[in-house]
């Protein structure tokens, strides 16, 4: 009976958030927000950049982002979020690149 109580507000807890954070996203892209993006090299996919993408993609501020493919650095210096493209490593600046 208890792990089933811990599960339901386990479960109701996650609700909350989610609404929360959908809620704010709108909030956000109704002032005027451009639409959060994930930047990753264009190409052959592999396996890092697609696991990287789909993870940020669970989210709930990432589930919507676009993901913009290119090397091209004026167009992935617009994303929220780099990975695995532009030889950086800076956890502040939201740029995930381990080939640095």
């Amino acid at each position: 009976m208890l792990g089933g109580q811990v599960v339901r507000a386990c479960l109701q807890a996650q609700y909350r958030y989610v609404c929360w954070s959908n809620t704010v996203l709108r909030r956000w892209q109704s002032m005027g927000a451009q639409k959060v993006k994930i930047g990753t090299h264009d190409g052959v996919f592999h396996c890092d950049e697609v696991l990287a993408c789909a993870m940020l993609r669970q989210l709930p501020q990432f589930q919507h982002a676009e993901i913009v493919r290119s090397r091209d650095p004026s167009v992935l210096e617009k994303c929220n979020i780099m990975v695995d493209v532009g030889g950086q490593y800076d956890p502040n600046r939201h740029r995930y690149d381990h080939h640095q």
